[in-house]
């Protein structure tokens, strides 16, 4: 379904529907089925990596971490944790059904048993039941403070999440229109048109520049100092000081270029709007990747 309409909609609301649509479908009754074997989860890890990489509209030999974290879409294993433990902490404090917080085994341990405390584990005699709901999930519960596990569910589920590094989706890199922002992410995740990149990934025999020779293309040689570009950059770095209000000449060539691919951390979301629309009007001046204007601010 995202194939056929992603050139029909922006990339912030592809990423609206596969959320809605598609990973509610992948995380139904994740909590039970996370102990299936180790050859049939990563199906369910290429659907969305599928998904993701039509949203990004990027190449696919894109790694996937990166590709994961541009798009604002943690891994499906740590939603499964997530799962598991939000699971868990509704059975611990008995927010469901008896027959659920029932599983829970009750501590009989004698007081002078030398062992650490917590929720013991339940016997496992097979590697099946070894890596089942209950004994994989107590573990990790095992692990967590008591204050955390003793919290409210709206606080528990927060701090698992920063736990985990479960970020949101940055909403600076679904700026502009197509096809910029497109080339603009390849960019960014280190597989797109410049020829650095494709000789990186085997694809060209060489990474030079075609109009600056012995010079790899890469997105800072792009960005900042091809020779053939330099009266569109001039240009754009001239409306970069007015917009930004400071002396850029200042800034080293690496944190530049992390500044036009990512934003600047110091600067708010309007201010790095404006930089990305900048470097896009970039992209459409130079034609570099041949960019019609009239599909682009």
């Amino acid at each position: 379904m995202l194939k056929r309409i992603r050139h029909l909609i922006p990339k912030y609301t592809a990423l609206v529907i596969y959320r809605s649509q598609i990973r509610s479908v992948l995380d139904y009754g994740d909590v039970i089925f996370d102990n299936a074997s180790f050859l049939s989860k990563p199906k369910l890890d290429r659907v969305q990596r599928e998904a993701v990489l039509t949203i990004a509209r990027v190449f696919r030999r894109t790694p996937t971490i990166s590709l994961l974290k541009d798009v604002g879409v943690e891994p499906l294993s740590i939603r499964r944790k997530i799962h598991r433990l939000t699971m868990f902490h509704k059975m611990f404090h008995r927010k469901c059904p008896a027959y659920l917080y029932n599983l829970v085994p009750s501590d009989t341990r004698s007081a002078y048993v030398l062992r650490p405390k917590g929720i013991p584990d339940p016997v496992t005699r097979t590697q099946r039941s070894r890596y089942s709901f209950l004994s994989k999930t107590i573990k990790e519960w095992n692990s967590l403070a008591n204050g955390l596990q003793n919290s409210r569910k709206n606080i528990f589920i927060k701090y698992i999440k920063k736990m985990f590094s479960v970020d949101k989706a940055n909403k600076l890199f679904y700026h502009g229109q197509e096809p910029a922002i497109t080339h603009h992410t390849r960019l960014r995740l280190g597989l797109s048109h410049m020829r650095s990149h494709l000789y990186q990934f085997n694809i060209i025999e060489d990474p030079f520049c075609p109009h600056c020779p012995n010079i790899p293309e890469t997105p800072m040689h792009f960005l900042l100092k091809c020779h053939k570009y330099s009266s569109q950059r001039k240009d754009m770095f001239h409306k970069l000081q007015q917009a930004l209000n400071c002396d850029l000449t200042n800034k080293s060539s690496k944190a530049m270029t992390k500044m036009l691919l990512e934003g600047g951390s110091q600067y708010d979301y309007t201010t790095n709007c404006k930089i990305f629309s900048l470097v896009h009007l970039y992209m459409i001046q130079t034609e570099r990747f041949i960019i019609k204007p009239n599909q682009t601010q």
